[in-house]
Formats: structure tokens, C-alpha cells, sequence
């Protein structure tokens, strides 16, 4: 028996109808879902981007640091000061003055012993006895009125503080002009000749034992050698040392207005060294 596929035909249209509303409310509630997602995300601030994981690695921007130029071309005016080193009976073991002009661009120093002897008004006095009756300012006249040097402030150190205060900096550079065997009740001092590094106890020593012509050059590499960038980070620390080691008219206040001339010098490339003194700088 065959069938005849228009038997039943208003089933069929019955059926063709419930699976067309079937698949047309199935769509409606997909695209109803969709826009309530879409809706619901939009409401939070949300980037539909993040949804698709992007292949492209963000380019890092990165700042360089800046590294500050230092120059002495920079820096003008004058400063000179006066260092006194006793021994512990407040006898005057030597003297020396720093002179630095940045105007022209030099940087000196003058030193003296304590038993050196020179006209100080009408009669000849000893270092230390100019020192013994007039104290600092007995000196500042002298320094004035032998070499025209003006200074107006001045540390005073005891030998031993001084080798105190010396021992905080990794190595003094200096030039052993000649081999050292020194033996006292004092100190013992071996040096070979010839530049090297030592600790600033013993650059103190050499350059109480050392020929009198060789002293700046001596208190010039000890200066060198101090002044260099890789202290300025403790320099506020080292400056208490300094302080609390001597006695001294340099003040707190004095520090911090030449902090900023002092690290200028110290990070410099064209930093001008110390010298010895030369007679007509001054004159």
C-alpha cells in the first residue's frame, strides 16, 4: 500500500508553522542574551577589546635618567682657609693654607713648620710662638702681611684627631720622592719610593718626616684625594667628624652654603688640582 505524502496536509502546515516559531524565538532570545551582555558589560566600564587575547606585546617606554653635567666654569669667588696641626701639648707641628680662586681657576697651598722662624712685626718669632701669643688670628696677620694671603676661617687639629679624621677616606694617593725607614718613639714609617696609595695615617706621617720642599706637594695630594665624588654622599657625616675632631670657626651654616660649590668641584670633569704656593700669585 503506497501513501499519498498529501494525506494529512493540514498537520504538515501545523508542524512547517511550530518549527518556524521555534527557531525564530530561538534566535531572538540568542541576540536578546547578547545585547544584555553587551548592555550589562558596557554598564562597568568594560572593554570589549580584552575579550579577543592580543598577539602585540605593548612597547615599554622607558625614561633614561639625565646624568647632570658638573663644571667649574660655573663657580666664581674666593676661599681660603687655614689649617693648624698641634701636637698634644697645643705646640704648632705645621700650617697650611688652601687657597682656591675659582674666579681664575686655581687652587693653592702654603704651608709652614712650626719651628720655621720669620720677622713677625720688629722681631723674628717661630711659628708656634706667634701662635702661643696670638693664637689663629697671630697667624691670619702673619699669612697677610708675608704673603698677602687673607683667611678668615681656620680648623685646628691635633695630631691625632687629625689622623682620626684622615682614616675615614679609603687611601691617600702620594709621590714617595725616596725610600722610608723612619723609626721613632712616635710613629715607625716604611714606604718604597714612588706613587702609591696609602691610608691617611700614614700620608700624615710622611708629611711630617718629609723634605720641607716636598710638604705642599704632599698636602696637595692628600686634598686630591679627599675631594672626590664618591664622598659626597657622606659629606654631611664627614662634616660632623670634622667638626667635632678640631676646633674650628667654620659653621654648620658656612657647610651647607658652599655644599652646592663643593659638590660642583668634586663631580667635576675639568676640575682644577691643588698646587704649591708660587710667591707672585699673591703679591
Amino acid at each position: 500500500m503506497s501513501y499519498n505524502k498529501g494525506l494529512f496536509p493540514n498537520e504538515t502546515k501545523t508542524n512547517n508553522k511550530i518549527k518556524t516559531f521555534i527557531i525564530t524565538f530561538a534566535v531572538f532570545i540568542v541576540v536578546l542574551s547578547v545585547c544584555s551582555i553587551v548592555l550589562f558589560m558596557y554598564s562597568l566600564d568594560f572593554d570589549i577589546n580584552n575579550l579577543v587575547e592580543s598577539t602585540t606585546v605593548p612597547e615599554e617606554t622607558t625614561t633614561e635618567d639625565v646624568k647632570p653635567v658638573f663644571s667649574v666654569e660655573s663657580l666664581s669667588g674666593k676661599s681660603n682657609v687655614m689649617f693648624i696641626i698641634t701636637d698634644g701639648d697645643d705646640n704648632v707641628e705645621s700650617v697650611f693654607c688652601t687657597l682656591t680662586d675659582f674666579d681664575s681657576k686655581q687652587f693653592q697651598v702654603k704651608q709652614v713648620d712650626g719651628n720655621a722662624q720669620y720677622l713677625y712685626g720688629e722681631t723674628y718669632k717661630s711659628i708656634n710662638g706667634i701662635y702661643a701669643d696670638f693664637a689663629e688670628s697671630g697667624l691670619q696677620n702673619f699669612f697677610l702681611e708675608k704673603w698677602n694671603i687673607n683667611v678668615d676661617k681656620y680648623a685646628v687639629f691635633k695630631m691625632n684627631d687629625l689622623r682620626r679624621f684622615l682614616s675615614l677616606y679609603n687611601g691617600i694617593t702620594v709621590n714617595v720622592t725616596e725610600n722610608v725607614n723612619y723609626k721613632s718613639s712616635d710613629f715607625n714609617l716604611e714606604l718604597p719610593k714612588g706613587k702609591q696609595e696609602i691610608s691617611g695615617e700614614k700620608a700624615l706621617n710622611y708629611l711630617m718626616i718629609c723634605d720641607d720642599g716636598d710638604k705642599e706637594n704632599v698636602i696637595c695630594h692628600i686634598i686630591t684625594s679627599v675631594l672626590k665624588a664618591e664622598y659626597m654622599e657622606n659629606s654631611e657625616n664627614l662634616f660632623k667628624k670634622f667638626v667635632n675632631l678640631s676646633r674650628t670657626n667654620i659653621s654648620v651654616i658656612d657647610f651647607f652654603d658652599s655644599l652646592e660649590t663643593l659638590e660642583t668641584y668634586c663631580y667635576a670633569d675639568d676640575k682644577f688640582l691643588p698646587q704649591p704656593f708660587s710667591e707672585g700669585d699673591n703679591e
